[in-house]
């Protein structure tokens, strides 16, 4: 039924687009294009054709050049909708900035295809396939990534609470044999398990606890140093636990704390104890939340 629907289609315009949905992306946006949160990176889809008679290296070029331009077009509106903060998507952000939407034009120049093929169809045209990425942030094979491009320090977060977390008197303050951890040597980094609650994935997460005082923030991008935010991000996600402490920037001794809840307006939650323990190994030593070594997993 789909190839006689494309054939129909086909026979309508002399250029037809449709698209893929592949099957390892973590969050859809469309038909056009997904995030994969957990590869970090941001896809989008093109097909192409081309007009009827032209020979057959000239429409097999044609269909390539549109199904490029297409997905370059998808992959574009696919990071548009990428989630900064619960409220705001890299479309706002393009918006505010000339520099900003300068920086992201020029990601889509820069963007990796990777994957490309051309079928003939049973009427001899060709029909050209083509996926390209950009990554979320910078790692293997990435020419450009999307935190690299965006200043995610110059709009503010309303739900970053006024107060950061820090143990008094009245806390339980966590030290020693009650950290959980190999307090021999100094944390590495910080893993959330979300132990799969429902949570919608963003670039600028925030962290906090409820104390008698209200919500307390634990992390935020406030929390990590300028430079680190505006070059890598702040978090990183996996689909589980372990796969996140194996991941190389989680160094050799990270501290794994579960999601207590998910809170209006997609605030992460945890324990008091646990905000004690991130507050404590963050300041003997690691300083591993002002470099985001932060990961969230499903589970």
């Amino acid at each position: 039924m789909f190839a006689r629907r494309l054939t129909a289609a086909l026979l309508l315009f002399s250029v037809a687009f449709c698209f893929l949905a592949p099957a390892q992306a973590q969050e859809a946006t469309g038909e056009k294009g997904n995030v994969d949160w957990v590869n970090g990176v941001v896809l989008g889809y093109g097909y192409g054709t081309a007009k009827p008679g032209l020979t057959q290296a000239q429409a097999r070029i044609g269909s390539i050049r549109a199904a490029t331009v297409d997905a370059q077009r998808n992959l574009l509106e696919t990071i548009k909708g990428v989630r900064i903060d619960s409220r705001t998507l890299v479309q706002d952000f393009i918006i505010q900035k000339d520099l900003i939407s300068a920086k992201v034009s020029g990601l889509l120049k820069g963007a990796n295809v990777v994957d490309k093929k051309t079928d003939i169809l049973s009427d001899g045209s060709p029909l050209t396939t083509v996926t390209m990425s950009v990554c979320i942030a910078p790692g293997p094979g990435c020419q450009g990534a999307l935190v690299d491009a965006l200043d995610l320090s110059s709009v503010a977060d309303e739900r970053i609470p006024r107060k950061a977390f820090a143990p008094s008197s009245q806390d339980d303050a966590v030290k020693g044999e009650k950290l959980g951890y190999d307090a021999s040597k100094p944390v590495t980094g910080l893993v959330l398990n979300l132990m799969d609650r429902s949570y919608k994935k963003e670039v600028r997460p925030v962290v906090a606890v409820k104390t008698d005082r209200g919500l307390v923030a634990v992390y935020s991008f406030e929390s990590v140093e300028t430079a680190t935010l505006r070059r890598y991000g702040m978090v990183r996600y996996a689909e589980t636990v372990q796969a996140a402490v194996q991941d190389k920037k989680a160094g050799d001794n990270p501290l794994v704390v579960p999601v207590l809840d998910v809170a209006e307006d997609n605030v992460l939650l945890v324990s008091q104890e646990d905000a004690a323990k991130i507050y404590e190994t963050n300041r003997q030593g690691g300083k591993y939340l002002r470099q985001a070594r932060v990961a969230i997993s499903y589970r």
